[in-house]
């Protein structure tokens, strides 16, 4: 039998992973583009803007990522540990 703790937690993991999937399918687009700009990236020989360019595809990949990142740490860590226990809290302190 599922804990209410248990359904509390898997309720909120579905709520936050259909966001992110969604989030996901709406930026495809732009991902499939970012992947084509490092592919031919790989191909291009070492330049002296070949790093300036590395560092631009990075920006707009951590851009791209930054709300799957925030989803996690600013929603689903805080509202998962929200649900748990003082002493649950307590053993993972001591880990």
């Amino acid at each position: 039998m599922i804990s209410d703790q248990q359904s509390k937690a898997m309720s909120i993991y579905r709520t936050l992973r259909v966001r992110g999937e969604t989030y996901l399918k709406r930026k495809q687009p732009d991902f499939e583009k970012l992947s084509k700009k490092i592919d031919a990236l790989v191909s291009l020989s070492e330049t002296k803007n070949k790093q300036k360019v590395v560092n631009e595809l990075a920006d707009e990949r951590l851009r791209l990522e930054k709300p799957i990142i925030e989803l996690f740490n600013k929603q689903l860590k805080p509202r998962l540990t929200s649900l748990l226990t003082r002493k649950q809290k307590a053993r993972g302190e001591m880990k």
